[in-house]
């Protein structure tokens, strides 16, 4: 399970990154030993968007796709 949360921590990570492909292995790999859908969501890209989300308001990131 520890291997888990670590790869979940990588996914938040590659998120704050904008590492786009680093995120798409993470979560193919998860997906590949059935970790459900939700899983990924809650514990891997959304603390990851919430991290961007906060640097962005603190004017800390910019996102040129906005």
């Amino acid at each position: 399970m520890n291997s888990i949360n670590e790869k979940l921590i990588e996914l938040s990570d590659a998120i704050v990154d904008y590492d786009q492909d680093k995120a798409l292995d993470i979560v193919r790999e998860l997906i590949s030993i059935s970790i459900e859908p939700k899983i990924i969501i809650d514990n891997g890209l959304i603390p990851g968007i919430e991290i961007v989300k906060n640097k962005f308001e603190k004017l800390e990131y910019f996102l040129p796709e906005l």
